[in-house]
């Protein structure tokens, strides 16, 4: 593919499986969850690396399948996606000490908000961003940099995707990227709720012979899988 593949170890025996992996991706919790799904399978993965924005493209072109994604209809058109993975939400989070109203899609109503390029939020979000209810300032960065951005009054909230369901979980790790503690509140509760899925082109049957195979490795390790969700939330 010409995209600066990074390898794990394979069997001389066994298929391998290109995927794609947003380079922002916390590799310390993909690379033990995919190696599960891969010994489920009995198969072994090529990682991909490539920006996130990248990611979505060669998705979309059938170049391989495509790790970390949520649904939205748009999305649907074009890709056929695994059974689903784990649960994420989406979080705002806000400057201590400077809380918006009640964390709902109405409260964000002519706010300004940071997200990451090409994530989507959920329906209800997805659709009020569309008919511009908020101003979204879309960003290319890791969300270390979105919460410099957000410190610095360039956004009025950061919307966040994280799959823990504990806001005060959300505030230790966001704490570790921009510390010290305290600095950053999340709102409760969550704006919304979705799937991270594993996607293929539905124009490439290889591919989906390739997710049969992804979504047999689901199903054989799905307590596994859970587990190490649960101990990375």
């Amino acid at each position: 593919m010409g995209l600066g593949a990074w390898s794990v170890a394979r069997a001389a025996d066994r298929p391998v499986l290109p995927v794609l992996v947003a380079e922002q991706a916390d590799l310390d919790f993909v690379r033990p969850l995919l190696k599960l799904v891969a010994e489920g399978g009995g198969f072994d993965w090529q990682f991909v690396i490539v920006p996130w924005a990248r990611l979505l493209v060669l998705a979309m072109q059938g170049d391989a399948l495509a790790w970390g994604l949520s649904r939205s209809p748009e999305r649907d058109a074009v890709l056929n996606f695994s059974e689903q993975v784990f649960n994420t939400r989406v979080w705002l989070v806000t400057p201590a000490g400077q809380p918006l109203s009640a964390p709902t899609v109405a409260g964000l109503d002519g706010r300004k908000l940071c997200k990451r390029r090409g994530f989507t939020l959920g329906a209800a979000l997805d659709l009020a961003e569309r008919e511009q209810r908020f101003q979204v300032i879309d960003s290319d960065l890791g969300y270390d940099g979105l919460l410099r951005m957000l410190a610095a009054g360039r956004c009025d909230g950061l919307l966040m995707t994280y799959r823990s369901g504990d806001p005060a979980v959300v505030e230790q790790r966001i704490a570790m990227m921009a510390p010290p503690a305290g600095r950053f509140v999340v709102q409760r509760p969550p704006l919304s709720e979705g799937g991270i899925y594993f996607a293929a082109a539905r124009k490439r049957p290889e591919l989906q012979a390739q997710l049969q195979r992804v979504n047999a490795g689901l199903r054989a390790q799905a307590q596994a899988i859970q587990a190490v969700v649960a101990s990375n939330a």
